[in-house]
């Protein structure tokens, strides 16, 4: 089975800020190879890439986000009385693919995008739904499936601050949305040996502690108010945290190392199974964010401007 000849994770650093030497020795030694870190083959030649894309019916996209474990009896019978999995733009394969991206396209076609990107960026990073459906409806696009793409549109730049800001969060940061970009908690982790407890963002890699048995969005901590949904396999990962005063839920993840910023929303994702079951017993994820931002991008200034001393 080929193997890479280097430590291969283009999405952690060094290899997050420059990938390309890395890739280029992959390309001349294992064009092809297994990774054990992300579990999936990794394809580096251009033509090797162009004819697996152009050939869904052997490379298909329908099983990309596959569930990592099968799912309990207790989650199986939850799943039984929920609507059925609407399934995403990237898991899909021609014609279907084909149809469902038209109806985005046009709000993401190079001239759209280039002619006024700003107003959407700044809505999505400030998890402004109102303000992302009006320029959904003025554009004709759907505002579902724009504000689904721009929020992972902000993800880089979120991410950027998150490990700018970093150093900057203090340590005994108390509220329970997210130091640096104002969300509540994707997940939680209690960590290690220790069972050190962290919440995590989604949107940003944030990472910060708050109380054990407390809710991080009304701040409830009477034990008698906060529960959990959990199996009984006694190696199950990942449980739910409720709250009975604003019914909101966090679900908890068991892990030894931190999860890395990029993969947090990936978890969210292989985890959707105990969503859904706090869900059918009423329990929500706040829609506002937890702190409203009041974001403001700006056009960065011209090259030959600022080189001749000019004023953009």
């Amino acid at each position: 089975m080929p193997t890479c000849p280097v430590h291969f994770n283009p999405l952690t650093s060094p290899q997050l800020e420059n990938p390309y030497p890395v890739s280029a020795q992959a390309r001349e030694e294992a064009p092809i190879f297994l990774s054990p870190i992300h579990g999936a083959w990794v394809v580096t030649r251009y033509e090797d890439v162009l004819a697996i894309l152009r050939d869904p019916s052997r490379f298909s996209s329908a099983h990309v986000f596959r569930r990592p474990v099968n799912p309990t009896p207790e989650v199986l019978a939850e799943l039984a009385h929920l609507p059925p999995e609407i399934p995403l733009l990237v898991s899909e394969d021609p014609p279907t693919h084909r149809r469902t991206r038209g109806l985005v396209s046009t709000a993401f076609s190079p001239t759209h995008v280039a002619a006024h990107p700003l107003p959407f960026l700044e809505a999505a990073i400030c998890l402004d739904e109102t303000r992302l459906a009006d320029l959904a409806q003025a554009d004709g696009a759907d505002p579902g499936a724009l504000g689904a793409l721009m929020q992972l549109a902000t993800m880089p730049l979120l991410h950027a601050c998150g490990r700018s800001l970093a150093p900057q969060v203090p340590l005994d940061w108390a509220s329970g949305y997210c130091p640096v970009c104002g969300a509540w908690p994707t997940l939680a982790e209690v960590r290690g040996l220790e069972r050190t407890h962290r919440w995590r963002c989604g949107r940003c890699g944030g990472d910060w502690g708050l109380a054990l048995l407390r809710c991080p969005y009304c701040g409830e901590a009477d034990h008698q108010r906060l529960g959990s949904l959990t199996t009984e396999d006694d190696e199950a990962t990942c449980t739910v945290d409720t709250c009975l005063t604003c019914k909101g839920y966090v679900k908890t993840r068991t892990v030894l190392q931190p999860t890395p910023p990029y993969a947090v929303v990936l978890e969210d994702l292989a985890t959707v199974e105990w969503d859904l079951v706090a869900l059918a017993r009423g329990y929500r994820r706040p829609t506002p964010p937890g702190y409203l931002l009041g974001v403001r991008l700006v056009e960065p200034p011209s090259r030959i401007r600022t080189f001749f001393g000019r004023r953009p």
